[in-house]
């Protein structure tokens, strides 16, 4: 395993836990391990049946289950690991944390983020609820102009907290595929989104651009971006009833160029990165 944050603690963590099918068969039991994260502190438990087959097609000896898990307790990551330690090959596996506390997180919001020296000013806007535009009529609304290799896409203004020049040395590794950015005062999940979207990544392999903190269902997320290109009031289309449902996307605009880009949905965006298997061998994923 990389670099982690094995001496940090948080208020809780936010656990997804998918066994690989020859999970069972290698001796490791699902359900002992859950046991001792109850052991660390307050846990809840959501069970994912959506990838069992029909009755005649069920084997015995694959796992077919999965485990969105809350562990609230102050137990430092390490101890969480701990209790996956080995088993890195064997499942898909994303511990995150918890956001410490809604003060701590309203903080956060109303100040610029310090020590990202990078050259240019953070932009910080007021905390406000992500929103979706209405399928129904077209809405229009102050768009954030992002740049993905040689795509533009456009996020709501309203649903961006800040943004600022990445700095590569705040990023850590909290398993092997995922990460975390270095707030002030907290950590928050990393989307790189040139991987949800399967675009081209830098060619040097070293992260670079921008990062936007958004929130879903309470919780911060950094996006990496190649480039924020700006503001602009856009009216927003909704893509499903012209076309179809794009699972990340809320909808569509003309930009001031005549160009037109797609409007992202935060929560969808989240979804995407929180379950990786929907982005993959599945059409309504695609995003561009």
């Amino acid at each position: 395993m990389a670099e982690t944050l094995a001496a940090e603690t948080a208020a809780g963590w936010q656990i997804f836990f998918k066994p690989h099918r020859a999970l069972l068969q290698a001796g490791h039991d699902p359900l002992l391990l859950i046991g001792e994260l109850n052991e660390l502190g307050a846990l809840t438990v959501e069970l994912d049946t959506s990838d069992l087959p029909p009755f005649t097609e069920l084997t015995p000896q694959d796992s077919f289950l999965s485990w969105q898990m809350r562990l609230e307790s102050e137990v430092s990551l390490e101890a969480v690991n701990k209790i996956f330690k080995g088993l890195e090959d064997d499942c898909e596996l994303s511990i995150l944390p918890l956001k410490s506390n809604i003060a701590d997180a309203e903080k956060s919001a109303k100040q610029p983020a310090a020590g990202f020296d990078s050259g240019a000013d953070s932009e910080i806007l007021p905390q406000a609820e992500t929103t979706t535009p209405s399928p129904e009529q077209p809405i229009s609304m102050d768009g954030k102009i992002i740049q993905l290799a040689d795509q533009l896409y456009i996020l709501p203004a309203i649903s961006v907290i800040e943004s600022f020049d990445i700095e590569p040395g705040n990023i850590k590794k909290v398993t092997a595929k995922a990460e975390v950015y270095c707030l002030p005062n907290e950590y928050v999940p990393l989307i790189r989104l040139h991987e949800l979207f399967n675009l081209p990544a830098y060619s040097d392999g070293q992260p670079h651009g921008q990062l936007l903190i958004v929130e879903s269902e309470g919780q911060k997320f950094g996006l990496l971006v190649d480039e924020l290109r700006g503001q602009q009031l856009v009216v927003s289309k909704s893509l499903e009833i012209h076309y179809r449902k794009v699972r990340g996307v809320a909808g569509a605009a003309v930009l001031d160029d005549g160009k037109v880009a797609l409007i992202l949905d935060i929560d969808g965006l989240v979804a995407m990165y929180r379950h990786p298997d929907l982005n993959a061998d599945n059409p309504e994923s695609r995003v561009a």
